[in-house]
């Protein structure tokens, strides 16, 4: 005996089911306009970092420029001009630039193992005399900054 079952209820349209996307939109606008600014800001955000990356180095390379030459114009120390000071610094061993802070000279230079930094500090005393503050520790035993020295003696000596 086979058993048949018979629904008695009517087959209709369910309207209801057969939804689309506006009508989420519709229901959910904040949701949307969130998600859609955050999927925009992500997309501007790594455009912006390639473009950063690589003008990255032109940037800083033109407003190093730009100040080292707004701030060195016409700065003198011991009758020797800044961009005099700033040649014998790049020809002396490991020597990078020179700073003058009104009456002294910052000589900058890279450490013997070429990862670091360091300074030594010139300046004039009462009497005419020139003083190096090479520092403390290893940097005081530098041999840059000895021979930089030793430079700015000479061509002082040859202006007089």
């Amino acid at each position: 005996m086979e058993q048949t079952i018979v629904f008695d209820q009517k087959i209709t349209k369910n309207t209801e089911d057969k939804k689309t996307i506006f009508d989420f939109v519709k229901k959910h606008k904040k949701v949307v306009v969130i998600g859609a600014a955050a999927v925009v800001v992500g997309v501007v955000g790594v455009v912006f970092k390639k473009i950063k990356a690589t003008n990255t180095l032109n940037i800083e390379k033109v407003l190093a420029l730009a100040t080292d030459l707004a701030d060195n114009s016409e700065k003198v120390f011991g009758g020797l001009t800044q961009s005099t000071l700033d040649g014998l610094a790049k020809e002396t061993y490991r020597g990078m630039k020179t700073v003058i802070h009104g009456d002294s000279l910052e000589y900058i230079y890279k450490t013997a193992s070429g990862k670091g930094i360091n300074s030594a500090l010139f300046k004039f005393d009462d009497a005419g005399k020139l003083l190096v503050y090479l520092g403390n520790g290893p940097s005081f035993a530098a041999k840059s900054p000895r021979f930089f020295c030793d430079k700015i003696l000479e061509l002082m000596r040859q202006i007089k």
